[in-house]
Order: structure tokens, then C-alpha cells, then sequence
């Protein structure tokens, strides 16, 4: 891990102990499968750091080549420091993310993607009672590739709509 993102990452960890063990919280949710099988037919099969349910602590085991990251929206800062320190040791990491410009984090780590695509519509988690309250995108983080002023902002995909029809949303 590069020096100075290796000391945010720990630096991070330390005041936040609780952000070690991810899905103890309700705001990890099972990856959306559908757009799962989407990116893996892009970027071939992706490893997943934070299942719903892990075994493991993704935040400090080493991620394969290709990646695919639905972290907790309330850890999104350790998630996005880990992504790029993978990134600079040339593995892919493609993140699943709030979108949120108004934020430092967004700002100073999504900016650093090479590619940002808004999902249209409201996503729906696989084992969420409703779509998520507030846009997505996915976010790609390729190895050996520097990000430039603005990255690629692109549409992905228009999700399965979960209303009735006739319904005005």
C-alpha cells in the first residue's frame, strides 16, 4: 500500500475500531445481483471483500485482481482508501456507491476514479424491502491508469423498475 494511503487507511481504522468488522450494521446490504451480472460480463469474474455476511475483514486482506465492492454506506471512507491502495498495487476495483458530490469523500476519492457511472433510476438491494432512498453509481478504479481532471461520466444501466404500473414516481 502506498505510504500516505496506507497511513489515512490505519489512521482511519484506529479512530473508527468499529468499522474493523464490516455488516455488523442494517446498511450492509446484498449486492444487487443483477448489476453484479452485469460488471462480470464487462470485467470477468469479481471478487467480493464485503460479503453480507463475511467471515473475514475485507478492510485488511489482500484483494484479487478484479474487485467488486458494495461496502456500508455509513464506512464509505475506509472502503474508497482501501480501493485506491489496491488500484496502486494493479488490481481493478469497481465500487458500488451513493452518489453524493457534496461530500469531502466524494470529492477527494470518487473524483480519482477513471470512470463514474449513475444508475438510472433507484437501485434495489436483493434482500432490501424497498429501492434505495437516493441515487447510485458505480465507480472504477483501473490499475496503472492515473486519473485525469474530470473521469469518464457515463449512464450504466436503466434497473428493473419495482412500482406498479400506472404509478407515478
Amino acid at each position: 500500500m502506498p505510504r500516505t494511503l496506507y497511513s489515512t487507511y490505519r489512521r482511519h481504522l484506529a479512530a473508527y475500531p468499529q468499522h474493523r468488522h464490516p455488516g455488523t450494521r442494517r446498511d450492509n446490504w446484498r449486492k444487487p445481483k443483477a448489476l453484479v451480472a452485469q460488471l462480470e460480463d464487462e470485467f470477468g469474474k469479481l471478487f467480493d471483500p464485503c460479503p453480507a455476511f463475511p467471515q473475514f475483514d475485507g478492510l485488511t486482506i489482500a484483494w484479487r485482481t478484479r474487485t467488486f465492492v458494495n461496502c456500508p454506506f455509513d464506512n464509505k471512507l475506509a472502503w474508497l482508501v482501501k480501493a485506491l491502495a489496491e488500484r496502486e498495487l494493479g488490481k481493478l476495483v469497481v465500487m458500488l456507491l451513493p452518489v453524493d458530490t457534496s461530500t469531502q469523500w466524494s470529492r477527494r476519492y470518487v473524483m480519482r476514479a477513471q470512470e463514474i457511472r449513475f444508475i438510472e433510476g433507484h437501485l434495489r438491494f436483493d434482500d432490501g424491502p424497498t429501492e434505495a432512498p437516493g441515487a447510485s453509481c458505480v465507480v472504477v478504479f483501473r490499475p496503472g491508469v492515473r486519473a485525469t481532471l474530470a473521469p469518464i461520466v457515463s449512464s450504466l444501466v436503466t434497473m428493473p423498475s419495482t412500482s406498479q404500473e400506472g404509478d407515478d414516481k
